[in-house]
């Protein structure tokens, strides 16, 4: 009777590793895609089309938002620097939202190294 319940408890913990190097996994490839779209979103000023930006800013945003944990805190202050890239592109502030969407990705970044 010890051996089935070692082999179930051996069982459960290796589906519950499983499972969780899925998530980190899905986590990884959330804030991957999110700071892909953050990179698009920049532009140089001759080039830059602000309806573009805010599609990519708006699709980076959507990634964080969808991922399941902060990564330590840095999850909400990438989603508050789109904010504000969000809310200087809107006012066709160039110059500050490619700011914002530096340090974004700085906090997406240090997010993927935790």
């Amino acid at each position: 009777m010890k051996t089935n319940h070692r082999k179930s408890v051996s069982i459960l913990a290796i589906l519950a590793i499983t499972l969780g190097l899925g998530a980190a996994r899905v986590q990884a490839g959330e804030f991957e895609e999110a700071l892909g779209h953050l990179e698009h979103a920049k532009w140089s000023e001759r080039d830059w089309r602000p309806e573009r930006a805010i599609g990519e800013l708006e699709a980076a945003k959507h990634n964080l938002e969808d991922a399941i944990h902060s990564h330590h805190g840095e999850r909400h202050e990438a989603i508050h620097q789109i904010d504000k890239a969000l809310e200087a592109a809107r006012g066709h502030e160039f110059h500050r939202v490619n700011e914002h969407i530096e340090a974004a990705i700085l906090d997406v970044r240090a997010g993927l190294r935790h």
